[in-house]
């Protein structure tokens, strides 16, 4: 692991190498990159780490300094995610962050955001750091998800995006198949209390296998809540979001 204390390889420095490959494999069409010139202010107040594999830069991230906290700007790598998962090299940036911070004296790291869904890897990846679930009150905008019957779009919706919701008890649904690299059962999370997960087992012959995981019947979803116990009337509406809005299917 280095830090541009000097020079800076190429490779490094250009954004084509690492940065936007990355996250366009990352993120396919929904990718939104910065430009270099956003990046090159950051590191007029940061600095970039990179970490070297058989003697070549394999990848970096570029952090900045603003308070007490060290802040994640952009990450790339230059080998296949995949690789570069199994190869370990994203988790030393992060250890290389985490030393640079100690020896600087900040108080906090900021990583970065990530897709608001259970099954997004970088969610995951967070919770292996003590990441946890907490509901902002701030935040304006909320989205209602429902479905009249049970329908593969609505399968393949709770598969890519398990429904996360705040209230009383904080719970998830999400289907038996998910998307990602995760089963089911292992996408709890800190901060979430139940995770609902529908499958095809007949309604009435499912079993609790622990207080926080429990497996419902395929359904509308009002018929799915009311088999987790969870009143559906208690939970938002179009009226009650003040929206008119809807997606069919």
């Amino acid at each position: 692991m280095r830090s541009s204390g000097g020079s800076v390889p190429t490779s490094i420095v250009s954004t084509k190498t690492m940065y936007q490959p990355f996250a366009n494999a990352r993120f396919g069409a929904a990718a939104a990159t910065l430009d270099r010139a956003t990046m090159r202010q950051a590191l007029e107040r940061g600095t970039i780490v990179w970490v070297e594999l058989e003697g070549r830069p394999v990848t970096a991230q570029l952090l900045e300094r603003c308070g007490s906290t060290l802040h994640t700007i952009s990450v790339g790598t230059c080998l296949d995610p995949a690789a570069a998962q199994a190869t370990g090299v994203l988790t030393a940036l992060k250890v290389a962050a985490s030393d640079l911070a100690l020896e600087t004296g900040f108080e906090w790291i900021d990583f970065g955001g990530c897709m608001p869904w259970l099954t997004d890897g970088v969610l995951q990846n967070k919770r292996q750091w003590g990441a946890e679930l907490v509901h902002r009150g701030g935040l304006h905008r909320g989205v209602l998800a429902s479905w009249a019957r049970w329908t593969p779009a609505a399968a393949a919706c709770l598969a890519m995006a398990p429904i996360c919701r705040h209230g009383a008890a904080t719970f998830a649904v999400t289907t038996s198949t998910p998307r990602g690299n995760q089963a089911a059962d292992k996408l709890g999370f800190n901060g979430l209390d139940r995770l609902v997960i529908v499958d095809g087992t007949p309604a009435g012959t499912n079993s609790v296998a622990t207080p926080e995981v429990q497996r419902v019947a395929r359904g509308s979803a009002g018929e799915i809540l009311a088999q987790a116990g969870l009143h559906p009337g208690a939970h938002p509406t179009p009226q009650s979001l003040k929206s008119t809005r809807s997606v069919p299917g």
